[in-house]
């Protein structure tokens, strides 16, 4: 968390943030568990990269697809609804495969201002 950056007003910074991720070619599973004042919540998203959608009430609509080495996913939240929001998360990985940098745009409903936050996760054993 110390490499992270939450200083946007709007950005809520979790007390415990875990990303599970694995990928296999342009198979792509991930697990997002995210702690907070004594709440726990948790999701899970299986996709191939360029492919359909992943779509789940906890995860939202989610695709993915590569910038150059960067995974770029984006999750749509509420489609068609007054409440509609989106993210767009652009993860990059270390030279040495240990960190994972999330640089994550959040457009809230109703055209609020965006929120950014970086995230940065370190590979545990």
């Amino acid at each position: 968390m110390s490499e992270s950056n939450y200083s946007d007003k709007s950005a809520s910074k979790p007390d415990r943030l875990v990303i599970s991720v694995q990928q296999k070619g342009e198979s792509l599973r991930y697990r997002l568990e995210r702690e907070q004042n004594g709440k726990k919540g948790s999701f899970d998203v299986s996709l191939t990269i360029g492919g359909d959608i992943f779509e789940s009430d906890a995860a939202g609509v989610v695709t993915a697809e590569w910038k150059g080495d960067q995974l770029v996913i984006k999750t749509l939240y509420n489609p068609g609804q007054d409440r509609q929001s989106d993210q767009v998360e652009t993860w990059s990985l270390s030279p040495d495969g240990k960190r994972l940098t999330d640089d994550m745009h959040i457009h809230p409903p109703n055209n609020g201002s965006e929120v950014h936050v970086r995230r940065v996760l370190d590979k545990q054993p």
